[in-house]
């Protein structure tokens, strides 16, 4: 047997499309705790029409006005390459992949440090010569010979602050923890294992 209280909420609805279904069903009979009932609300928008029925079109014309690019979709930046860049496909990686993965980030990072440190190295020493190279002639002469280079304006800062050679430092605030006290956590890291 069908509640005619649906029939009601269905009709008060549709007379007023802004109508929430939980007003509806109120003003239909439906008790408070029937009203906010998430089963009896779901009952109610399944009995409703469909907001937009699907009407399929019953032609479509593309023209096209001499170019190479469909009337449909917009010209890409990248339709006029000869050879266009592959894309790359996303796979998932396997634990051996993603361990693989992390070694080769690992040694480009390593390689990246060696060109830092004969980056800021050799400014330092050019800087210390009458007619010696500046940062921008330092920075290419690295990225010839390691293929990556730190910025000018790293090199430059580097050498200022007297910390020629040394690796760049890591990106964060540095740590608040007095050596001594890192020295006996470690000690009773170590004596738990």
């Amino acid at each position: 047997a069908v509640d005619r209280r649906v029939a009601v909420t269905l009709k008060l609805i549709a007379d007023n499309p802004k109508l929430k279904v939980p007003a509806a069903m109120r003003a239909a009979k439906f008790t408070t705790a029937e009203s906010e009932e998430p089963r009896c609300q779901m009952w109610i928008r399944r009995c409703l029409p469909a907001k937009s029925p699907s009407t399929k079109p019953s032609n479509i014309t593309i023209s096209s006005h001499g170019s190479g690019v469909s009337s449909i979709t917009s010209a890409s930046p990248y339709a006029s390459l000869k050879y266009p860049l592959p894309k790359a496909k996303q796979k998932r990686q396997n634990s051996v992949a993603k361990q693989q993965t992390r070694v080769d980030d690992k040694k480009l990072k390593e390689h990246a440090v060696r060109a830092h440190k004969r980056a800021t190295s050799l400014y330092a020493e050019e800087k210390k010569k009458t007619n010696g190279l500046s940062a921008p002639a330092v920075m290419k002469a690295v990225r010839l010979e390691f293929g990556v280079a730190p910025s000018e304006s790293s090199i430059k800062k580097y050498v200022r602050e007297g910390r020629a050679g040394e690796s760049p430092s890591k990106l964060g605030r540095t740590g608040s923890i007095e050596e001594s006290t890192f020295k006996t956590l470690c000690t009773g890291f170590e004596s738990y294992i």
